[in-house]
């Protein structure tokens, strides 16, 4: 083993540098230009994060062309694996979490020796006596089989650390998408990664795979497809104007509001932002708009039963008035046309808009706030009601009104209660 710190000198002509390895095996970490990220990492080792640290050298091992070496933390050997981890056999109180970087000639990769975990060291597990056993054998002892017991006990930590550096990876996204840069050929990412990662950080279940038919179902739909039956779907999809999902949310769509989806509980500010990218419509949340809430049989207070208790758990009535269970969300103002589609579905109109909207909120605020729409309709030109008319459909309240409306360029009287 050479230490690669305590080894290096400076090539006239050219920034690199050496490690005391023979010149008929050189190794990858020659070419790095002095006072680059990678000679500093292995000129002072202590600076560097020790995640930052794992991932440049992986990078660096990874840049070799002839012999790109395995990712830690997988399924291939040791052996094969890109670095190395070691404890120090110290009981001193470490000063930071890499004690150093050494370049094993032998099997030409870095060894990293860590000070946070292991089975030994200051950090160790085992009790003491097996790190003085460790520290007497190295002092005393000649033989050269010496460090038997010192490698053998590397192997679990290996092991240990390179899972616990894997395990701080899975669930980081930048690092899963840096990883996938120098480990492409270990590391095969779903092609919905980011789909993946924007579902967790939006609080989403994660979607489920595209499986392919299996060669018995291709038989069967081969078999089902036929110029009849593609003539039947055709006249059906003539009949229905709208998809079945006409006014639901799409999951792409709540991907674009990860970063506000993220902060629960969501605050007026970004509900209204969230509705303001779904809808496309201007949208205003009214806080503490006051019901009345119902209360169960059990929580109600029955004389010489039960809850009873004065200003405790007493309660007078069968509901109470409460300020802070539900808000009123107004859209618009709105033109004639959209404003239909913010109105509860019916045999007339789809109220997309209206079932989009409740959709949004649940998804935002979650089932425990109630609320109300109140779309605001704008009154671009005078209202006028026909009653004859065949086409016309007139909702007192909501357009149209008895009399002549007041001098006002906006509309607000019909209030729905959301789903």
């Amino acid at each position: 083993m050479i230490d690669f710190v305590s080894n290096r000198t400076s090539i006239a002509g050219n920034a690199s540098f050496t490690t005391g390895v023979a010149s008929d095996a050189p190794h990858p970490l020659e070419r790095l230009p002095v006072g680059s990220v990678g000679h500093e990492l292995f000129r002072k080792p202590s600076k560097f994060d020790f995640f930052e640290a794992v991932l440049l050298l992986q990078q660096l091992a990874a840049s070799e062309v002839d012999q790109p070496a395995a990712p830690i933390g997988q399924f291939a050997q040791p052996s094969q694996e890109s670095l190395r981890f070691t404890v120090p056999h110290s009981q001193a109180f470490p000063t930071a979490s890499i004690e150093s970087i050494r370049w094993d000639a032998q099997q030409q990769r870095p060894q990293v020796c860590v000070n946070f975990m292991g089975l030994t060291g200051p950090s160790g597990t085992l009790p003491r006596s097996y790190t003085q056993r460790l520290q007497q054998i190295e002092a005393t002892s000649r033989h050269t089989d010496r460090h038997a017991l010192r490698d053998w006990l590397d192997n679990f930590n290996h092991r240990m650390v390179s899972l616990f550096f894997d395990a701080w990876a899975k669930y980081r996204f930048p690092v899963a998408i840096r990883r996938q840069q120098f480990e492409p050929a270990k590391r095969k990412p779903s092609p919905t990664i980011v789909r993946v990662a924007l579902s967790a950080i939006a609080g989403l279940s994660p979607p489920e795979p595209k499986t392919k038919p299996r060669p018995a179902d291709r038989k069967d739909h081969a078999a089902a497809t036929t110029p009849q039956s593609l003539a039947s779907d055709e006249a059906k999809a003539d009949q229905n104007e709208s998809p079945p999902s006409a006014g639901t949310i799409d999951r792409d769509e709540l991907l674009g509001l990860a970063g506000l989806l993220s902060q629960r509980p969501m605050n007026v500010a970004n509900l209204q932002s969230a509705l303001k990218q779904a809808l496309g419509v201007p949208v205003r949340v009214k806080q503490f708009d006051s019901c009345w809430l119902n209360l169960e049989t059990e929580s109600q207070s029955r004389l010489g039963v039960e809850k009873c208790k004065l200003g405790y758990n007493a309660m007078l009535g069968e509901r109470i008035w409460s300020r802070q269970q539900k808000v009123q969300i107004e859209v618009g103002p709105l033109s004639a046309r959209d404003f239909q589609r913010f109105l509860p579905p019916s045999e007339n109109h789809l109220g997309d808009g209206f079932r989009r909207l409740g959709e949004m909120v649940r998804v935002c605020v979650g089932p425990s706030l109630d609320f109300d729409i109140r779309p605001l309709l704008k009154i671009e030109q005078p209202l006028e009601t026909q009653l004859t008319a065949e086409t016309s459909l007139t909702r007192l309240g909501i357009d149209s009104w008895i009399g002549t409306p007041d001098d006002t360029e906006v509309a607000n009287d019909a209030i729905f209660p959301g789903a």
